[in-house]
């Protein structure tokens, strides 16, 4: 994997130690996307489509790698103290994990469903004994099911990394546990 785009761009700043922000902004009207939170050369923060903290900064640099989005990038120093910290990631570290779950999602990616179905918890699957043999993150995805429905809010709100939401939706899917309402 290459550090280009905003990888790039953060290499570039965590070198210098940098503190503040990289604000990302839409190339067609200059809006507001997202921010990166620098203090002293470390990721410490992000906020993106309305995620917050490590699944903002991922699901941010992901859709920069696959050029999902057209943005523009402006550092801004920060001269008073930066937003409290969610996280505190060396840059190296960093690039090891978005390498390692970049993986992750080429594995997984086939399998998303598309976004604008409706998805349901089976409640035949609830009430029986097979409900004990959910994992963390499968539980984690029903709930997000049971409160958002559609796919593209259920990749949104859940607190998982998207590759985990496809691996545990497959996986719900294949014990019955989920159903689709189109």
């Amino acid at each position: 994997m290459n550090k280009e785009g905003l990888l790039s761009l953060i290499e570039e700043q965590t070198t210098i130690s940098f503190t503040g922000k990289v604000n990302v902004l839409s190339k067609k009207n200059n809006q507001y996307e997202g921010v990166i939170f620098l203090k002293e050369g470390n990721l410490v923060n992000a906020e993106y489509q309305g995620m917050k903290g490590k699944k903002a900064l991922f699901n941010l640099i992901f859709d920069d790698i696959d050029a999902k989005t057209e943005v523009n990038y402006v550092v801004e120093p920060e001269i008073i103290e930066v937003r409290p910290t969610d996280f505190d990631i060396e840059f190296k570290v960093f690039f090891d994990m978005v390498k390692d779950r970049y993986e992750k999602i080429i594995k997984v990616k086939k399998f998303k469903p598309p976004n604008h179905l409706t998805l349901a918890v089976n409640p035949i699957f609830i009430s029986g004994n097979e409900a004990a043999t959910v994992s963390a993150d499968e539980f984690d995805v029903m709930c997000a099911i049971i409160t958002a429905k559609k796919v593209s809010e259920v990749y949104k709100w859940c607190p998982l990394f998207n590759y985990e939401i496809t691996k545990a939706l497959v996986s719900l899917r294949s014990k019955k546990a989920v159903i689709v309402l189109r």
